[in-house]
Protein backbone atom coordinates (compact mmCIF):
# COMPACT_ATOMS: atom_id res chain seq x y z
CA UNK A 1 0.00 0.00 0.00
CA UNK A 2 1.01 3.85 -0.78
CA UNK A 3 2.19 6.19 2.27
CA UNK A 4 -0.56 8.31 3.63
CA UNK A 5 -0.48 11.48 1.27
CA UNK A 6 0.45 14.56 2.51
CA UNK A 7 -3.01 16.74 1.69
CA UNK A 8 -0.60 20.09 1.68
CA UNK A 9 0.41 18.81 -2.08
CA UNK A 10 -2.08 17.63 -4.14
CA UNK A 11 -3.02 13.91 -4.65
CA UNK A 12 -2.47 12.15 -7.47
CA UNK A 13 -5.42 9.93 -9.03
CA UNK A 14 -5.01 8.26 -12.09
CA UNK A 15 -8.75 7.47 -13.59
CA UNK A 16 -9.69 5.33 -16.17
CA UNK A 17 -12.21 6.99 -17.99
CA UNK A 18 -14.04 6.50 -21.93
CA UNK A 19 -12.08 6.35 -24.91
CA UNK A 20 -13.00 9.34 -26.94
CA UNK A 21 -14.84 6.75 -29.99
CA UNK A 22 -16.59 4.94 -27.37
CA UNK A 23 -19.78 7.96 -26.72
CA UNK A 24 -22.54 6.31 -25.64
CA UNK A 25 -23.65 6.18 -22.68
CA UNK A 26 -23.65 7.76 -19.35
CA UNK A 27 -20.08 7.61 -18.50
CA UNK A 28 -18.90 9.16 -21.23
CA UNK A 29 -20.65 12.07 -20.27
CA UNK A 30 -20.09 12.32 -16.42
CA UNK A 31 -16.98 10.95 -15.95
CA UNK A 32 -15.25 13.86 -17.85
CA UNK A 33 -17.50 16.43 -15.30
CA UNK A 34 -16.47 14.70 -12.61
CA UNK A 35 -12.55 14.75 -13.66
CA UNK A 36 -13.02 18.31 -14.45
CA UNK A 37 -14.95 18.99 -10.95
CA UNK A 38 -12.21 17.11 -9.42
CA UNK A 39 -9.36 19.43 -10.56
CA UNK A 40 -11.65 22.63 -9.26
CA UNK A 41 -11.43 21.34 -5.68
CA UNK A 42 -7.75 21.91 -5.74
CA UNK A 43 -7.01 18.63 -3.71
CA UNK A 44 -6.43 16.20 -6.31
CA UNK A 45 -4.26 16.26 -9.42
CA UNK A 46 -6.28 13.36 -11.72
CA UNK A 47 -4.63 12.27 -14.55
CA UNK A 48 -6.55 10.28 -16.81
CA UNK A 49 -6.41 7.07 -18.87
CA UNK A 50 -8.91 5.63 -21.93
CA UNK A 51 -10.14 2.34 -20.17
CA UNK A 52 -13.30 0.07 -21.37
CA UNK A 53 -14.18 -0.20 -25.17
CA UNK A 54 -12.62 1.97 -27.96
CA UNK A 55 -15.60 2.57 -29.93
CA UNK A 56 -19.35 1.64 -30.39
CA UNK A 57 -19.97 -1.34 -31.86
CA UNK A 58 -16.65 -3.02 -31.78
CA UNK A 59 -16.67 -6.84 -33.21
CA UNK A 60 -15.72 -9.50 -30.06
CA UNK A 61 -12.59 -9.99 -31.35
CA UNK A 62 -11.35 -6.00 -31.86
CA UNK A 63 -12.39 -5.38 -28.31
CA UNK A 64 -10.38 -8.81 -27.29
CA UNK A 65 -7.59 -6.97 -28.74
CA UNK A 66 -8.31 -3.56 -27.53
CA UNK A 67 -8.02 -4.64 -23.82
CA UNK A 68 -5.03 -6.48 -24.19
CA UNK A 69 -3.59 -3.14 -25.32
CA UNK A 70 -4.34 -1.41 -22.82
CA UNK A 71 -3.24 -3.97 -20.26
CA UNK A 72 -0.01 -3.71 -21.62
CA UNK A 73 0.45 -0.47 -21.75
CA UNK A 74 -0.89 -0.35 -17.80
CA UNK A 75 2.24 -0.61 -15.97
CA UNK A 76 3.97 2.20 -18.01
CA UNK A 77 1.36 4.46 -17.46
CA UNK A 78 1.28 3.45 -13.65
CA UNK A 79 5.08 4.17 -13.85
CA UNK A 80 4.93 7.38 -15.39
CA UNK A 81 1.78 8.72 -12.94
CA UNK A 82 3.01 7.30 -10.18
CA UNK A 83 -0.78 7.58 -8.48
CA UNK A 84 -1.62 7.80 -5.05
CA UNK A 85 -5.00 6.32 -5.71
CA UNK A 86 -6.24 4.65 -9.52
CA UNK A 87 -9.84 5.13 -9.62
CA UNK A 88 -11.31 3.06 -12.46
CA UNK A 89 -14.74 2.84 -13.86
CA UNK A 90 -16.69 -0.09 -14.98
CA UNK A 91 -19.68 -2.23 -14.35
CA UNK A 92 -20.62 -5.52 -12.80
CA UNK A 93 -21.00 -7.84 -15.84
CA UNK A 94 -19.84 -11.13 -17.61
CA UNK A 95 -18.29 -8.16 -20.49
CA UNK A 96 -16.31 -6.34 -18.10
CA UNK A 97 -15.13 -8.96 -14.88
CA UNK A 98 -12.23 -10.49 -16.65
CA UNK A 99 -11.27 -7.39 -17.67
CA UNK A 100 -11.42 -5.73 -14.47
CA UNK A 101 -9.47 -8.82 -12.40
CA UNK A 102 -6.53 -8.17 -14.95
CA UNK A 103 -6.39 -4.05 -14.17
CA UNK A 104 -7.21 -4.70 -10.55
CA UNK A 105 -4.24 -7.48 -10.27
CA UNK A 106 -1.52 -4.99 -12.17
CA UNK A 107 -3.04 -2.25 -9.67
CA UNK A 108 -1.86 -4.63 -6.82
CA UNK A 109 1.45 -5.93 -7.43
CA UNK A 110 2.16 -1.79 -7.98
CA UNK A 111 0.78 -1.52 -4.23
CA UNK A 112 -1.05 1.37 -5.47
CA UNK A 113 -4.83 2.05 -3.92
CA UNK A 114 -7.62 1.11 -6.19
CA UNK A 115 -11.26 2.50 -6.07
CA UNK A 116 -13.01 0.52 -8.33
CA UNK A 117 -16.94 1.97 -9.13
CA UNK A 118 -19.38 0.30 -10.64
CA UNK A 119 -22.05 2.07 -13.12
CA UNK A 120 -24.79 -0.97 -12.97
CA UNK A 121 -24.11 -4.40 -11.70
CA UNK A 122 -25.40 -7.95 -12.08
CA UNK A 123 -24.77 -8.74 -8.18
CA UNK A 124 -26.29 -11.82 -9.31
CA UNK A 125 -22.82 -12.84 -10.15
CA UNK A 126 -22.16 -12.63 -6.59
CA UNK A 127 -24.31 -15.90 -5.79
CA UNK A 128 -23.36 -18.20 -9.18
CA UNK A 129 -22.53 -21.23 -9.37
CA UNK A 130 -20.60 -20.96 -12.44
CA UNK A 131 -16.89 -21.85 -11.23
CA UNK A 132 -15.50 -19.31 -13.69
CA UNK A 133 -17.77 -16.10 -12.96
CA UNK A 134 -17.74 -17.47 -8.94
CA UNK A 135 -13.64 -17.46 -8.53
CA UNK A 136 -13.72 -14.23 -11.37
CA UNK A 137 -15.55 -12.01 -8.62
CA UNK A 138 -14.07 -13.03 -5.31
CA UNK A 139 -10.47 -12.61 -7.17
CA UNK A 140 -11.89 -9.00 -8.49
CA UNK A 141 -12.85 -8.27 -4.92
CA UNK A 142 -10.19 -9.20 -3.24
CA UNK A 143 -7.83 -6.71 -5.34
CA UNK A 144 -10.02 -3.88 -4.97
CA UNK A 145 -9.43 -1.25 -1.48
CA UNK A 146 -12.78 0.05 -2.29
CA UNK A 147 -15.74 -0.20 -4.19
CA UNK A 148 -18.30 2.63 -5.29
CA UNK A 149 -21.72 1.45 -5.84
CA UNK A 150 -24.84 3.36 -7.22
CA UNK A 151 -27.06 2.25 -5.15
CA UNK A 152 -27.72 0.43 -1.31
CA UNK A 153 -29.18 -2.53 -3.15
CA UNK A 154 -25.97 -3.09 -4.61
CA UNK A 155 -23.64 -2.34 -1.44
CA UNK A 156 -25.75 -4.68 0.41
CA UNK A 157 -25.10 -7.66 -2.35
CA UNK A 158 -21.75 -7.04 -2.07
CA UNK A 159 -21.71 -7.31 1.48
CA UNK A 160 -23.64 -10.15 1.54
CA UNK A 161 -21.18 -11.72 -0.80
CA UNK A 162 -18.27 -11.77 1.82
CA UNK A 163 -16.62 -7.75 1.09
CA UNK A 164 -15.49 -6.51 4.34
CA UNK A 165 -13.90 -3.62 2.68
CA UNK A 166 -15.58 -0.02 2.50
CA UNK A 167 -18.32 -0.04 -0.31
CA UNK A 168 -19.52 3.38 -0.58
CA UNK A 169 -22.61 4.10 -1.94
CA UNK A 170 -22.35 7.21 -4.66
CA UNK A 171 -24.16 9.30 -6.80
CA UNK A 172 -23.86 10.76 -10.70
CA UNK A 173 -24.13 14.38 -11.05
CA UNK A 174 -26.23 16.95 -13.24
CA UNK A 175 -25.02 20.05 -14.37
CA UNK A 176 -28.30 22.01 -12.89
CA UNK A 177 -27.59 25.08 -14.42
CA UNK A 178 -28.63 23.18 -18.31
CA UNK A 179 -32.03 22.48 -16.94
CA UNK A 180 -33.53 26.08 -16.14
CA UNK A 181 -34.67 27.13 -19.45
CA UNK A 182 -38.59 26.34 -20.70
CA UNK A 183 -39.12 24.86 -24.16
CA UNK A 184 -42.32 25.27 -25.85
CA UNK A 185 -42.29 21.60 -27.45
CA UNK A 186 -45.72 21.70 -28.08
CA UNK A 187 -45.32 24.30 -31.06
CA UNK A 188 -42.55 22.19 -32.17
CA UNK A 189 -44.09 18.79 -32.78
CA UNK A 190 -47.63 20.20 -33.74
CA UNK A 191 -49.50 19.45 -30.27
CA UNK A 192 -52.21 21.71 -29.16
CA UNK A 193 -51.06 24.39 -26.45
CA UNK A 194 -51.72 22.61 -22.83
CA UNK A 195 -51.54 19.22 -23.89
CA UNK A 196 -49.68 17.27 -20.82
CA UNK A 197 -46.36 15.35 -22.19
CA UNK A 198 -45.22 12.34 -21.13
CA UNK A 199 -41.65 11.92 -21.99
CA UNK A 200 -40.06 8.39 -22.20
CA UNK A 201 -36.48 8.68 -23.01
CA UNK A 202 -33.78 5.84 -22.61
CA UNK A 203 -32.13 3.18 -24.84
CA UNK A 204 -34.66 1.38 -26.52
CA UNK A 205 -34.13 -1.91 -25.51
CA UNK A 206 -37.47 -4.28 -23.75
CA UNK A 207 -36.42 -3.62 -20.33
CA UNK A 208 -36.53 -0.21 -20.37
CA UNK A 209 -40.52 -0.91 -20.34
CA UNK A 210 -41.42 1.13 -23.60
CA UNK A 211 -44.25 -1.23 -25.15
CA UNK A 212 -45.91 -0.78 -20.85
CA UNK A 213 -45.75 2.87 -21.78
CA UNK A 214 -47.52 2.15 -25.63
CA UNK A 215 -50.35 0.06 -23.76
CA UNK A 216 -50.90 2.11 -20.79
CA UNK A 217 -51.34 5.27 -23.04
CA UNK A 218 -54.12 2.87 -24.62
CA UNK A 219 -55.88 1.77 -21.79
CA UNK A 220 -56.13 5.47 -20.21
CA UNK A 221 -59.82 7.04 -19.92
CA UNK A 222 -58.18 10.44 -21.08
CA UNK A 223 -57.17 11.22 -24.23
CA UNK A 224 -55.42 14.10 -24.53
CA UNK A 225 -52.03 13.23 -23.23
CA UNK A 226 -49.54 12.36 -25.52
CA UNK A 227 -46.27 10.56 -25.56
CA UNK A 228 -42.75 11.62 -26.63
CA UNK A 229 -40.40 8.87 -27.31
CA UNK A 230 -36.29 9.92 -27.19
CA UNK A 231 -34.36 7.47 -28.12
CA UNK A 232 -33.51 4.48 -30.66
CA UNK A 233 -32.85 0.62 -30.38
CA UNK A 234 -34.40 -2.73 -30.73
CA UNK A 235 -37.80 -1.94 -29.16
CA UNK A 236 -38.37 1.00 -31.40
CA UNK A 237 -40.27 -0.88 -34.30
CA UNK A 238 -42.12 -3.12 -32.07
CA UNK A 239 -43.55 -0.11 -30.71
CA UNK A 240 -44.05 1.59 -33.47
CA UNK A 241 -45.94 -1.14 -34.90
CA UNK A 242 -48.05 -1.13 -31.55
CA UNK A 243 -48.46 2.39 -31.76
CA UNK A 244 -50.14 2.16 -35.08
CA UNK A 245 -52.55 -0.88 -34.35
CA UNK A 246 -53.74 0.82 -31.26
CA UNK A 247 -54.34 3.74 -33.67
CA UNK A 248 -52.28 6.14 -30.79
CA UNK A 249 -49.82 6.36 -33.88
CA UNK A 250 -51.07 10.37 -33.58
CA UNK A 251 -50.68 11.08 -30.24
CA UNK A 252 -47.22 8.85 -29.69
CA UNK A 253 -43.86 10.62 -31.36
CA UNK A 254 -41.07 9.08 -32.13
CA UNK A 255 -38.07 11.35 -32.09
CA UNK A 256 -35.37 8.68 -32.66
CA UNK A 257 -31.75 9.48 -31.48
CA UNK A 258 -30.99 13.28 -30.12
CA UNK A 259 -27.83 14.79 -28.87
CA UNK A 260 -27.48 15.91 -25.21
CA UNK A 261 -28.02 19.42 -25.30
CA UNK A 262 -31.46 18.34 -27.68
CA UNK A 263 -32.17 15.79 -25.25
CA UNK A 264 -32.22 18.55 -22.44
CA UNK A 265 -34.80 20.15 -24.28
CA UNK A 266 -36.81 17.31 -24.11
CA UNK A 267 -36.57 17.40 -20.47
CA UNK A 268 -37.15 20.91 -19.96
CA UNK A 269 -40.22 20.73 -22.37
CA UNK A 270 -42.08 17.68 -21.11
CA UNK A 271 -44.22 17.26 -17.74
CA UNK A 272 -43.74 13.75 -16.97
CA UNK A 273 -41.37 11.42 -16.90
CA UNK A 274 -42.51 7.60 -17.79
CA UNK A 275 -40.13 5.21 -17.16
CA UNK A 276 -41.21 2.00 -15.89
CA UNK A 277 -38.08 -0.52 -16.46
CA UNK A 278 -36.89 -3.63 -15.00
CA UNK A 279 -33.31 -3.11 -16.27
CA UNK A 280 -30.13 -3.99 -14.35
CA UNK A 281 -30.61 -0.12 -13.82
CA UNK A 282 -27.64 1.68 -11.20
CA UNK A 283 -28.48 5.30 -11.13
CA UNK A 284 -30.37 5.95 -14.50
CA UNK A 285 -29.67 9.17 -15.63
CA UNK A 286 -33.05 10.34 -17.05
CA UNK A 287 -34.36 10.17 -13.79
CA UNK A 288 -32.51 12.79 -12.22
CA UNK A 289 -32.13 14.65 -14.85
CA UNK A 290 -35.89 14.49 -14.61
CA UNK A 291 -35.52 15.77 -11.43
CA UNK A 292 -32.81 18.99 -12.63
CA UNK A 293 -36.22 19.65 -14.99
CA UNK A 294 -38.85 19.63 -12.57
CA UNK A 295 -40.57 17.15 -14.01
CA UNK A 296 -43.20 14.65 -12.49
CA UNK A 297 -41.91 11.07 -12.62
CA UNK A 298 -43.75 7.80 -12.60
CA UNK A 299 -41.45 4.99 -12.57
CA UNK A 300 -40.55 1.12 -11.26
CA UNK A 301 -38.93 1.15 -7.47
CA UNK A 302 -35.22 0.26 -8.55
CA UNK A 303 -32.08 0.54 -7.16
CA UNK A 304 -30.83 4.34 -6.83
CA UNK A 305 -35.10 5.46 -7.83
CA UNK A 306 -35.49 3.82 -4.38
CA UNK A 307 -32.27 5.56 -2.61
CA UNK A 308 -33.15 8.90 -3.91
CA UNK A 309 -37.30 9.30 -4.61
CA UNK A 310 -40.14 9.64 -1.75
CA UNK A 311 -43.53 8.96 -2.81
CA UNK A 312 -45.32 11.24 -3.49
CA UNK A 313 -43.34 14.07 -2.76
CA UNK A 314 -41.24 13.28 -5.82
CA UNK A 315 -42.47 10.67 -7.84
CA UNK A 316 -44.96 7.65 -7.73
CA UNK A 317 -43.96 4.13 -8.19
CA UNK A 318 -45.78 1.20 -10.45
CA UNK A 319 -44.86 -2.11 -10.76
CA UNK A 320 -42.87 -3.92 -13.67
CA UNK A 321 -44.85 -5.41 -16.79
CA UNK A 322 -47.87 -3.82 -15.42
CA UNK A 323 -49.61 -1.29 -18.44
CA UNK A 324 -53.03 -1.20 -16.20
CA UNK A 325 -51.33 0.35 -13.14
CA UNK A 326 -49.23 2.43 -15.20
CA UNK A 327 -52.40 3.95 -17.05
CA UNK A 328 -53.44 4.46 -13.45
CA UNK A 329 -50.91 6.37 -11.96
CA UNK A 330 -51.10 8.45 -15.32
CA UNK A 331 -54.45 9.22 -15.17
CA UNK A 332 -53.67 10.21 -11.23
CA UNK A 333 -51.48 12.64 -11.93
CA UNK A 334 -53.78 14.33 -14.50
CA UNK A 335 -56.48 14.26 -12.37
CA UNK A 336 -54.93 15.70 -9.27
CA UNK A 337 -52.78 18.80 -10.69
CA UNK A 338 -51.70 20.38 -7.15
CA UNK A 339 -50.17 16.49 -6.95
CA UNK A 340 -48.26 16.89 -10.05
CA UNK A 341 -47.37 20.74 -8.59
CA UNK A 342 -46.02 19.66 -6.02
CA UNK A 343 -44.30 16.63 -7.08
CA UNK A 344 -42.28 19.18 -9.35
CA UNK A 345 -41.66 22.20 -6.66
CA UNK A 346 -40.13 19.13 -4.96
CA UNK A 347 -37.93 17.65 -7.27
CA UNK A 348 -36.17 20.97 -8.05
CA UNK A 349 -35.53 21.20 -4.35
CA UNK A 350 -34.11 17.79 -4.05
CA UNK A 351 -31.85 18.35 -7.81
CA UNK A 352 -29.18 20.07 -4.85
CA UNK A 353 -28.23 16.84 -3.49
CA UNK A 354 -26.59 16.12 -7.42
CA UNK A 355 -25.01 19.49 -8.06
CA UNK A 356 -21.99 18.43 -9.40
CA UNK A 357 -19.79 20.33 -7.31
CA UNK A 358 -21.79 18.48 -4.56
CA UNK A 359 -21.02 14.86 -5.98
CA UNK A 360 -17.02 16.31 -6.43
CA UNK A 361 -17.08 17.20 -2.77
CA UNK A 362 -18.51 13.45 -1.68
CA UNK A 363 -16.09 11.99 -4.26
CA UNK A 364 -12.75 13.91 -2.84
CA UNK A 365 -13.83 12.85 0.98
CA UNK A 366 -13.86 8.62 -0.76
CA UNK A 367 -10.63 9.76 -2.08
CA UNK A 368 -8.81 11.15 1.01
CA UNK A 369 -10.06 8.31 3.47
CA UNK A 370 -8.45 6.03 1.11
CA UNK A 371 -5.12 7.81 1.40
CA UNK A 372 -4.91 8.28 4.79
Amino acid sequence: MSKPVDHAQRGRVLMGISSRGATAGGTALLIPMLVQDLRDECRFDVRTMAYGRWGEGESFPAKIMHQLVDLGRYPFRLRRTAPHLVHLHSSFDRKAILRDVAFAVATRLFRRPLLLQWHGSETELLRTRSPLWWVASRLLLRSVDALAVLSTEERRDVQQSGFRRPCHVVKNSVDLSLYTQGVDLHSQLGIPPAVPLFLFIARLIPAKGLLDAVEALARMRSQASHLIVVGDGPSRAPAEERARRLRLHERIHFVGQVTEEEARCFYCGCDVLVLPTYHAEGFPMSIFQAVASGMGIVTTRIRAAADHLREPDNCLFVPARDPDALASVLEQLLSEPQLLRAMRAANRRLSSHFERHVVASEFAEIYATLLE
